[in-house]
């Protein structure tokens, strides 16, 4: 028996939404906790606990400018 409500998948690329859903804004806070994740290869100490972080903004279209 065949449901008639039954849509037919499309797999693969043609299958993807042309737009991708709208995201949440990320926290200042979300942002400097990855930057902790990136560590001086010659001190082995994170960017932020260094200091080298002055100021972190983001965008409504989630771009994150790291001065």
């Amino acid at each position: 028996m065949t449901d008639t409500n039954e849509t037919d998948v499309v797999r693969g690329a043609e299958g993807m939404p042309d737009v991708a859903p709208k995201a949440d804004v990320a926290a200042i806070d979300d942002v400097e906790e990855a930057m902790r994740d990136v560590v001086d290869p010659e001190l082995g100490i994170n960017v932020v606990d260094l200091g080298l972080v002055y100021d972190i903004k983001v965008e409504t279209d989630n771009t994150a400018t790291i001065d």
